[in-house]
Parts: structure tokens; sequence; C-alpha cells
């Protein structure tokens, strides 16, 4: 399993160019508007008007109390094989931090996010 945290503080990236499972994922909002953490089955980093595979609205915060979610692996449970962990990416895995729900638009603030996943 190998771990990516957004330490360059970005709103898009590609973690994974090839075939990969999601198994987790810890996002932030410090922002005081509700944002929306997109997952993208592609090896590329996500462009403007792209429509992720995934969808998960984080609620609004602030620096000293930012808003969470938590991805774990009961979400991202196999149910075609229990016996490999994680939710399959055939194209790759890329993620993006939105201000639209349906699709990828980059308008958020880079620094009010964090986004930590854990992939294989």
């Amino acid at each position: 399993m190998s771990v990516y945290t957004d330490l360059t503080q970005v709103t898009k990236a590609s973690i994974k160019a090839t075939t990969g499972r999601v198994i987790s994922a810890l996002i932030t909002n410090a922002s005081a508007s509700a944002r929306f953490f997109q997952l993208f089955n592609q090896a590329t980093v996500p462009a403007g008007g792209d429509v992720p595979l995934y969808s998960f609205p984080i609620p609004a915060g602030a620096a000293s109390s930012p808003g969470t979610i938590i991805l774990d692996h009961v979400f991202f449970a196999n149910e075609l094989n229990p016996a490999l962990k994680g939710s399959p990416f055939v194209n790759g895995i890329g993620w993006a931090v939105s201000t639209t729900y349906g699709t990828f638009t980059d308008s958020a603030t880079a620094t009010d996010h964090t986004v930590t996943i854990h992939y294989e």
C-alpha cells in the first residue's frame, strides 16, 4: 500500500497513471464554504469540466476547526472480490477539490485543504 499526501497544497493531482485501488482517504476543508472531494478514473491530472467517478461533500470549516471527511476501507470495500481491498480504478487515480458537485471546477483555494489517500 502507498500513501499520497498533498504536501505541496494543490487542488488536483494524478497519483497513479495505471490501474490501482483506493483504500481510504482523509480530507479537510478550512474554507468557510463547503467543497467537494472528487476521485477520477483517469491517468492524468483532472481538468476543469472533467466528470468524477465519486464526488463527496466536505463540510465548511475554519483553520482552527476544518471540516473533515474520512472515507475508510468500509466505503471502498470491493464487493465483487472481498479478497481485494479498495475500489478499483482501471485507468489510473486522480483527485480534485472542487467548488461544484457533478464536474470539476478548479476554483478552490489550495491552502484550505489537505488530502491523504491510501492506495495500491
